[in-house]
Order: C-alpha cells, then structure tokens, then sequence
C-alpha cells in the first residue's frame, strides 16, 4: 500500500516529464502564554518566527536555555518605539544583560494600540556558541514584558517553561 501512495506521489510530477515536487509541511505552530503576554511560534526554513502579543506599552521578549536559569539565555527584545518596531538579541548575564549583535534577527511586523504591543520576528535557526536553536529540540523557554520600552527596565511578569521547538 505505501509503495503504491509513494509511486502515485512520483508519478504526479512525471506528466511534465519531471518529478514531483514535494513540498513539506508547514511545522505546528506552537503557542505558550503568561500573564499578559503570549507567545506563538514556528519554524520555517532556517528561521524561527514568533509572534509576541503582550498586554503593554512596553517591551516584550522571548528568551530560550539549555538550563533552568535565567543566566546565559538568549533573549530577544522587541519593541514599538515612535511607530519602529526595534529587535535586539540579548545575553542574560543577571543582574544584567548586555547586548549581543547577531545578523539574521529581523523584525517583520508590529501593530500598537493602548496598553497592547504586537510583533513579528524571525530568530535564525542554528548554531551558536551560548544557545543553538533546533526543530524538535527542548529548551527552557522565557516570556517577559515590561511597562516600559527602555529594554534595561525592568519586567513587569517573567516565566519560564521547558518547551520543545
């Protein structure tokens, strides 16, 4: 039965004369929530996109370990500053967190209102010297957010959960 689905898939293609395309499935989208800000997410291609709706005017962050430890997370900032969304990728380094300059994290979309910030990034997938990020692999994920857009303030709600991309 399955060779015959698999010769029915590779015959699709061959009326053209060549062969089937076969287009994977979109990953899952994925969704984790705190109070006052939610977190949806996929991979596609070598990216991670991640949808950040958080309850603020402020900043809003997605942060992943290997570790259960705030210490050494790859955080990512997003913020509507003037009508610009701003994105930048931190290393947590409590009490602090400094920031790192990493090509290939974009912002791509955002929407304001009152006391509500919504964004689009895309996070690279791949490695990294402090957190790689893989499909299919587990991290312990962060969600934060801030009443302020200044991304030294500091948050208003912070969690964390092992979740697996």
């Amino acid at each position: 039965m399955l060779s015959a689905v698999l010769a029915l898939l590779l015959s699709a293609g061959a009326a053209d004369g060549g062969p089937a395309a076969v287009e994977p499935a979109p990953a899952p989208l994925r969704e984790f929530s705190i109070d006052g800000l939610t977190a949806r997410w996929q991979t596609e291609g070598n990216a991670l996109l991640v949808d950040l709706d958080g309850a603020t005017d402020g900043w809003v962050l997605i942060g992943f370990n290997d570790l259960d430890a705030l210490a050494g997370s790859r955080l990512f900032f997003a913020r509507v500053v003037s009508g610009k969304l701003d994105v930048q990728e931190h290393l947590a380094v409590p009490p602090e967190h400094r920031r790192v300059d990493r090509s290939g994290l974009l912002g791509l979309a955002h929407a304001t209102e009152r006391m509500r910030t919504r964004v689009r990034v895309s996070i690279p997938l791949g490695e990294h010297e402090r957190v790689s990020l893989t499909p299919s692999r587990s991290y312990y994920v962060t969600l934060a957010w801030s009443m302020s857009d200044d991304f030294f303030h500091h948050s208003a709600r912070r969690e964390a959960q092992r979740i697996t991309l």
